[in-house]
């Protein structure tokens, strides 16, 4: 490559000096550096000169230089100029301390200080207070902090308990809907699902595989020692001894001495006292169970908090530790309704121990040997004196048969795929039925036009009367068919004739079907259902309003199924429940459609009907009242105070029912 001669030039111009002052010994250095320093001082450029009063420093600092005791006073006075007194102070001391008083500038240097030291001591005085005031200020967002972490972590836990208890009564409710007479005492539904079991922490828990799980009862609460007292005193098993640690007995403490066929034994004992199943749980059901849902290291989240289970928190010693477990439901239970699945006591599952998850079943069936035998079985959850990384939902431990200590368990109930089935239809039965608030009220019944010369109104609407109505609950849609339908599967009830989808209303069913209906939901729920009375569907239908229907004076397009008003489905069929809008009271269908039976026995008029809400009915009446009219009725019949009269035993194809919940 060529160069120019004057590019050559301009770069030994501008190199070879630097070059050759790095290259000058240090005290030639220093000797340039003080004839600079003093020139500019004398010249009073004191930016300039603080430049080679450092330099001065650098090459005493690296080089052992030696300076002049004056140059101290001389850089004291630089920086003094610049702004920097504290420094300024520093160098002054430093030079009366050298040269004491017969020092060349000593007066010079005593006047200076004395002109120097108020503004250092200010500056230190204000450093001071800003070094305090940053101190304050990363105190208060330390605290502030930790407030904010606090009140957050409360709330993560009030949250925690609030989405528990949501979570734990829902699953109750649909345990009682699901299982009402199948589930033990203290069982909770573990319902089916499809989940990821183990983790990737430690290899005995890999590799993560998808397991297939049926629904089953668990026990809540690990095994106590009362209830293994009982077992023990009225079994013939071999190895029992009873506890009588009355502490432990009254406390609901857990067995935390069991072995792995004391487990077994106890399981066996309660099947034959009970006639229900019960084993001790698969290692896939175990996991599904503490997890409840979670997909974190434990069932409340990746860090175990003390207020969730019962263990030794990081850094406490074994000395000042709590040396015994807790007694069962001493802290919070996971969304499943389970108590103690993280720590108090390990627990017994089925399961042999393997090494690791290859082969291991996913149907949730616990894992065996080929003869079904094994030396080692696995034990779950850890306990009180176990570090939190063996307390999670994956961590498995092997021990041998005989290994007992700080072991209980826990049971699973099993139950039937035929339960399941009934269950499952049952729940969806149960589920599907939407039942609206109707609030209390006052409103006058019967017919509000002229009476007996009224163009639509039926002298079996007379007398008007006010009727006083307490609240209560009413079925938004007329029953389905599917819903009917379901009702008979699980009563062995023969199915009623029609067809159709399963949401359009169900037809051809008798006041009698209707009633069985109710009181067999009564019996599964607990609740209160009936038909309603004869005042209660009227003020329903009425929704507040003393119109002939809900919305007006008129039959309007689309508002009902009937001959005549102007639907799709008008003289043909029902419609699906809930193809119209709602009334005020959000009840759909109460106009058209089928006609609904209530309670009440049919009478000519309402000469001595109560006045209270509740039905006008005896034992032996033959006629019982349909209301709202069908989808052949004509428009006068659709109206919210006519009344119709048919047979208890009649099956009409534009005939069925509502239901209603007293409060």
């Amino acid at each position: 490559m060529y160069l120019s001669k004057r590019f050559v030039l301009l770069i030994l111009l501008f190199v070879f000096p630097m070059l050759s002052y790095a290259a000058l010994p240090p005290e030639v250095q220093k000797d340039r550096a003080l004839m600079a320093f003093s020139e500019h001082l004398k010249n009073e450029q004191y930016k300039e000169a603080e430049k080679y009063f450092r330099k001065l420093l650098d090459l005493r600092d690296k080089h052992k230089v030696i300076l002049p005791n004056s140059v101290y006073y001389f850089g004291a006075e630089t920086v003094y100029h610049t702004g920097y007194h504290i420094w300024a102070e520093t160098l002054l001391t430093k030079y009366i301390t050298m040269e004491g008083q017969k020092g060349k500038y000593y007066t010079k240097a005593l006047q200076l200080l004395n002109e120097v030291e108020p503004k250092a001591i200010k500056l230190r005085t204000d450093i001071q207070a800003r070094k305090e005031k940053k101190q304050a200020a990363k105190k208060a967002a330390q605290l502030k902090a930790k407030n904010e972490r606090e009140a957050a972590e409360k709330k993560a836990e009030e949250s925690y308990k609030a989405d528990i208890a949501i979570a734990r009564q829902r699953q109750q409710e649909k345990t009682s809907k699901l299982f009402p007479d199948t589930l033990a005492d203290g069982f909770m539904l573990i319902p089916s699902d499809v989940f990821l079991m183990g983790s990737r922490l430690r290899d005995s828990e890999k590799p993560v595989h998808q397991v297939v799980l049926k629904s089953f009862g668990m026990s809540k609460y690990e095994v106590t020692y009362a209830e293994y007292n009982k077992f023990c005193q009225e079994s013939n098993w071999k190895n029992c001894y009873l506890l009588n640690d009355k502490k432990r007995l009254e406390n609901d403490y857990p067995v935390d001495f069991s072995r792995w066929e004391d487990a077994n034994a106890y399981a066996h004992w309660l099947s034959q006292k009970t006639g229900k199943s019960f084993r001790l749980p698969s290692e896939a059901e175990w996991e599904y169970a503490a997890r409840a849902g979670s997909l974190m290291r434990y069932s409340s989240g990746n860090v175990l908090e003390t207020n969730v289970a019962h263990f030794i928190p990081a850094g406490t010693s074994m000395e000042k530790a709590i040396r015994d477990s807790a007694p069962v439901g001493s802290y919070i239970p996971n969304a499943f309704g389970l108590y103690d699945v993280h720590g108090n006591v390990s627990e017994w599952v089925s399961d042999c121990f393997h090494k690791n998850y290859l082969g291991a079943p996913k149907n949730g069936k616990p894992r065996v040997n080929d003869n079904g035998h094994c030396s080692n079985r696995i034990i779950r959850g850890g306990n009180w004196i176990l570090s939190p990384e063996w307390l999670t939902s994956t961590a498995r431990i092997g021990v041998p048969l005989d290994y007992s200590e700080l072991v209980g368990f826990r049971l699973v109930q099993e139950i039937s795929s035929e339960e399941i089935d009934r269950g499952e239809v049952r729940y969806s039965l149960l589920e599907s039925i939407d039942m609206v608030n109707v609030p209390a009220g006052v409103f006058v019944m019967g017919d509000h036009s002229t009476g007996l010369f009224s163009k639509d109104g039926d002298d079996d609407e007379l007398p008007e009367h006010e009727v006083t109505i307490s609240a209560f609950k009413m079925s938004k849609n007329e029953i389905t068919r599917e819903q009917y339908d379901a009702f008979c599967e699980l009563t062995g009830r023969e199915k009623l004739a029609g067809d159709g989808p399963g949401n359009m209303p169900v037809t051809n069913v008798s006041w009698e079907d209707a009633k069985a209906f109710t009181t067999w939901l009564s019996e599964q729920t607990g609740g209160a259902f009936r038909l309603p009375t004869e005042v209660e569907w009227e003020y329903a239908a009425r929704a507040g309003t003393d119109t002939p229907y809900s919305w007006g004076k008129k039959i309007e397009r689309n508002r009902a199924v009937c001959d005549g008003c102007k639907s799709q489905w008008d003289n043909i069929s029902p419609a699906p429940t809930g193809s119209f809008e709602a009334n005020t009271f959000g009840l759909n269908d109460m106009h058209g459609n089928v006609s609904e039976w209530v309670e009440d026995c049919y009478h000519e008029n309402y000469q001595g009907a109560p006045a209270d809400g509740t039905s006008w009915s005896s034992d032996s009446c033959s006629e019982r009242v349909i209301r709202g009219g069908g989808w052949s009725s004509k428009p006068a019949d659709l109206r919210s105070a006519n009344r119709g009269r048919v047979v208890a035993d009649h099956q009409g194809n534009d005939v069925g029912f509502r239901i209603v919940q007293s409060q």
